[in-house]
């Protein structure tokens, strides 16, 4: 009797454990149950109330079911499906757009003939990526993630008879076949390699000590290219600034939301990625140098969703920086940001050009070097005030933590960033625009710090030690910084004005990349002529 009740206990908590198991592994399926039902009765008279009902429980759902991963970080099966913080925060995420981009879509397509057919390709979308999101197999990831290829395609054509519309769906379906391809070799050698066909099995053999073998640097290597490739980096970009044809939810649904899969997927494979340095570099170099040309192109462009598609490729080079440099709690809170960020500008793109054009008329002076010392001793006292205060805060580390290598390129860019906002605001003659701007910057930096301690309980650093790839970035935001003074300052210098005639075109990369698509892929456009493009 008494050995039973001394395995009382034990037996109650690996009781709770099965229900909670249970319980969650239902729940996931409840979600992707309320995202089908919301498809199957896309096709009645309230379909749109009954969308977004069943969407808005989604959204409660995968909060609640975020609360209990965040309890039980480690309670993932060899499953189908990953409960996991990351999947869970991802769910969340897609939810909560999800919800947004509806109720926008249903006031935008008011009157449309074709709006069921759009709500159709919605869910099925979101269906795609809710399980993509989820997915713990290797196969069942594959197939969503071809699956949301397949779906939006549907949606970048809801107006077929656009021919820009037409082309930019033509060259992302090519590209799409593409990183499939890759997706699916480099999962065939992952199965290969470990005889495994669930993800979180094969991530438990990549440890610190692991040596990955050269098949690991094979499939990682390709990872790294479908992530660039959803991610629309160059030169493979050009879809993505030409399906602003399509409605403003789709584009709202893209930039928000499905763009950002290729640094889940770098997220998902992280030990993978923090032990292969071949595929670090390949991002290092392809999404380094497009985010620092993106940006730069980004300043040519007058119309506002122009901007915000080369925004979205600055800012997923920038993410996929991060991943490749081990700052992978950063990366999330990123795409996290991100998202929200492009949904609501998308969604009010309308009332950014008002404000736009407002500012034409209200545009300060730029600053002098008066304001730019300023802002820059600004930044030394907040950053020195910061490492004190996080010494206080964490006295059992100490100094010792916070004196350890770090990476600089990430401080630096966050010191770019601030002394630029500082230096902006001290040339405006306003005089509340200095303590607005102080005010803003320490706000920024301390909310910037304590939610990267949040999102790193979720998916913690694994910081490439390589000086060469901290050099290599620091160096490309330094140039990034310095070129765009040099474009503000010396605007009528021959140099610069040759350079903005090359922003302006993009560098031509696009065209070159349409007339190769087109040349391997003929289309034959939408017109009242239709001919075949070669």
């Amino acid at each position: 009797m008494a050995e039973i009740l001394n395995l009382l206990p034990s037996t109650l908590y690996l009781m709770s454990n099965i229900l909670i198991d249970l319980a969650t592994s239902f729940g996931i399926i409840a979600l992707h149950g309320l995202l089908l039902t919301a498809l199957l009765l896309s096709q009645t008279q309230a379909r749109w109330k009954i969308a977004r009902h069943l969407l808005g429980i989604h959204l409660i759902v995968s909060l609640a079911l975020l609360l209990i991963s965040f309890s039980q970080p480690n309670a993932q099966l060899n499953t189908l499906f990953s409960f996991t913080p990351l999947s869970m925060v991802m769910m969340t995420l897609i939810s909560f757009i999800g919800l947004v981009v509806l109720r926008f879509a249903q006031q935008n397509l008011l009157g449309d003939p074709d709006h069921a057919r759009f709500l159709k390709w919605y869910l099925l979308t979101l269906i795609a990526v809710s399980i993509t999101v989820t997915a713990n197999h290797l196969v069942l990831l594959f197939v969503a993630w071809m699956s949301i290829s397949l779906s939006l395609h549907n949606l970048l054509l809801f107006y077929p008879q656009r021919p820009r519309a037409a082309l930019a769906a033509h060259k992302k379906f090519l590209f799409a076949r593409l990183s499939e391809a890759l997706l699916l070799s480099a999962f065939i050698i992952l199965y290969w390699q470990h005889d495994s066909l669930h993800i979180n099995v094969l991530m438990a053999q990549y440890t610190d000590n692991y040596t990955p073998s050269l098949a690991d640097q094979l499939a990682m290597v390709m990872l790294a290219l479908v992530a660039l490739i959803k991610c629309a980096q160059l030169p493979l970009h050009g879809w993505l600034i030409q399906v602003v044809e399509a409605p403003t939810p789709v584009s709202a649904l893209l930039h928000a939301g499905i763009i950002n899969l290729g640094g889940f997927l770098l997220l998902l494979f992280s030990p993978l990625l923090s032990v292969s340095v071949a595929a670090q570099w390949l991002i290092l170099i392809v999404a380094g140098i497009s985010c620092v040309l993106a940006a730069l192109i980004m300043m040519t462009r007058i119309s506002i969703k122009v901007r915000l598609a080369w925004s979205t490729v600055t800012q997923m080079g920038l993410m996929l920086i991060e991943c490749a440099l081990g700052l992978y709690e950063i990366a999330l809170l990123h795409l996290i940001a991100h998202s929200c960020y492009k949904a609501h500008a998308f969604l009010s793109s309308g009332n950014a050009v008002n404000n736009y054009l407002g500012q034409q008329f209200t545009q300060s002076a730029k600053p002098n070097k008066h304001h730019w010392l300023a802002a820059l001793s600004c930044v030394l006292v907040i950053g020195i005030s910061l490492v004190v205060v996080l010494s206080l805060l964490t006295p059992q580390t100490g100094w010792s933590s916070l004196s350890a290598p770090a990476l600089i390129s990430p401080w630096l860019l966050i010191s770019i960033a601030v002394v630029s906002l500082l230096a902006y605001h001290f040339s405006n003659p306003n005089k509340h625009s200095t303590s607005k701007a102080l005010i803003t910057a320490v706000i920024g930096v301390s909310i910037y710090s304590l939610l990267s301690l949040i999102t790193h309980q979720i998916v913690p650093s694994h910081i490439n030690t390589q000086v060469s790839a901290d050099i290599w970035i620091s160096v490309l935001f330094l140039s990034l910084f310095i070129t765009f003074l040099w474009l503000q300052y010396a605007t009528n210098s021959p140099a610069s004005r040759h350079l903005l005639i090359a922003l302006n075109a993009g560098f031509y990369l696009d065209e070159w990349v349409t007339r190769t698509t087109l040349r391997l892929w003929p289309l034959a456009l939408p017109s009242t002529s239709a001919k075949t493009i070669k």
